[in-house]
C-alpha cells in the first residue's frame, strides 16, 4: 500500500517517485533515472497535477522524450546526409 497520495494516484508509466521540490522519472537512457528539481513545492505540484497523475501525461516534455526510446517509428538520423 502506497504511504504517500502521489503514488496511488500517478498515471504516468515513467514516474519513479516524488521529493520535496523533485520528481524523478524513468531516464531516456538505460539504466539512468530523471530528476526534475523546482523551484518550490507549489510548482511541482502543478506538472504533477497537470501532468503526473493525469492522462495528459502524454503531453509532457519528460513524457515524449521517454517514450521516443521505446517508439519502434523512430528512425535514427543518417549524419551523411
Amino acid at each position: 500500500m502506497s504511504n504517500k497520495t502521489i503514488d496511488a494516484l500517478v498515471f504516468c508509466p515513467f514516474y519513479v517517485s516524488e521529493a520535496n521540490a523533485s520528481i524523478t522519472c524513468e531516464g531516456i537512457l538505460e539504466d539512468c533515472f530523471m530528476v526534475h528539481r523546482f523551484p518550490g513545492k507549489k510548482e511541482k505540484f502543478s506538472h504533477e497535477r497537470d501532468f503526473c497523475t493525469s492522462p495528459s501525461c502524454v503531453n509532457c516534455p519528460a513524457f515524449l522524450a521517454i517514450q521516443s526510446k521505446y517508439d519502434e517509428r523512430i528512425k535514427p538520423y543518417d549524419f551523411r546526409t
